[in-house]
């Protein structure tokens, strides 16, 4: 890499353009452009010469198979994280629709079923969240486009990196979870896919949200759903105390472990949300019809969500 500054150094002193033009042709070609191309933006190489070099080089027309695809894909993942481009609005419209080129690609390709297995098309995935994190694009109507199947498996895999996504990432779960329907049926899915596992992805999709410190008030739309984050909620609680969560047959309100502070007011609102589920005083034995059709016992989920909260007294009392 010093060598090859070196050799841009003077290459810029000779003010010639169709040189630099031939130059980058060779880097393209015999080199991994994607790790030269910042060094040539941060040396003052002219715009005018860059942006045909690099949008040759992300030219999707010219890619047919799943595994060459990926490598493009990591590779402006990997330039993404390295040079930040949001203070020069030519080179982050550049970016976005580079960008958007491959979202639209990896539709075709999948289609097209040109990817060597599902964990490429997984890896693919991976690589085009981050890269939206960076960008901040919004990924709603891609998601919308893919196999609820397929989207649960990219979140359990070890391909999502919860280290490298944020707020652009845990939006555009909130809103798959709220306003789409690729979310249900986890425990169905997960009889023919072992690795389906919605409350392990939950723990994960709280962890990031602590972290960023999210605003995921949007996720609590439908009430059927308020059992399975009752007990995800549960699980992190344990999760950040480092117990383990044995799946012996215990209801998840048996143990709780300790809840940081950050989500006191996001699971005071969900026992408000549970709270107005009841029956009204004058119904206690009858049980309100509207709420009939509802997966859990209001109640027994109140005693979770009592004790999560007590669990946050517990820790700042320490």
């Amino acid at each position: 890499m010093d060598h090859f500054e070196n050799l841009l150094h003077k290459f810029l002193q000779l003010e010639d353009t169709l040189l630099l033009e031939k130059l980058l042709k060779v880097c393209k070609e015999k080199s991994d452009f994607t790790a030269l191309f910042p060094v040539l933006v941060k040396s003052g190489v002219s715009w005018t010469i860059l942006k045909p070099a690099w949008q040759d080089y992300f030219n999707m027309a010219g890619i047919e198979n799943g595994t060459e695809f990926l490598q493009k894909v990591h590779n402006f993942s990997f330039y993404i994280l390295d040079v930040d481009c949001s203070r020069d609005q030519d080179r982050q419209e550049l970016n976005v629709a580079t960008f958007t080129g491959m979202v639209e690609k990896f539709k075709v390709l999948q289609d097209g079923e040109t990817f060597s297995d599902i964990y490429e098309e997984m890896s693919v995935l991976g690589n085009i969240f981050i890269i939206a994190e960076v960008l901040g694009y919004n990924l709603f109507k891609f998601n919308k486009s893919l196999s609820g199947i397929f989207i649960k498996q990219v979140f359990c895999s070890s391909n999502m990196h919860p280290n490298k996504v944020g707020v652009v990432w845990v939006r555009l779960v909130t809103d798959l979870y709220s306003c789409t329907n690729l979310l249900e049926n986890w425990e169905e899915d997960a009889e023919e896919y072992e690795d389906l596992d919605e409350c392990a992805f939950f723990v994960r999709y709280f962890e990031v949200v602590e972290r960023v410190g999210a605003d995921i008030k949007g996720i609590l739309g439908d009430a059927k759903k308020y059992g399975d984050l009752v007990k995800a909620l549960s699980r992190y609680a344990n999760f950040h105390e480092d117990e383990s969560d044995s799946d012996d047959g215990e209801d998840v309100q048996e143990e709780v472990g300790a809840l940081p502070k950050f989500w006191v007011p996001f699971v005071t609102l969900l026992q408000a949300r549970i709270e107005a589920l009841l029956p009204p005083e004058s119904d206690k034995i009858t049980r309100n019809d509207n709420n009939s059709d509802l997966p859990y016992e209001p109640m027994e989920l109140l005693k979770v969500i009592r004790k999560l909260l007590a669990s946050v007294k517990r820790e700042n009392a320490k």
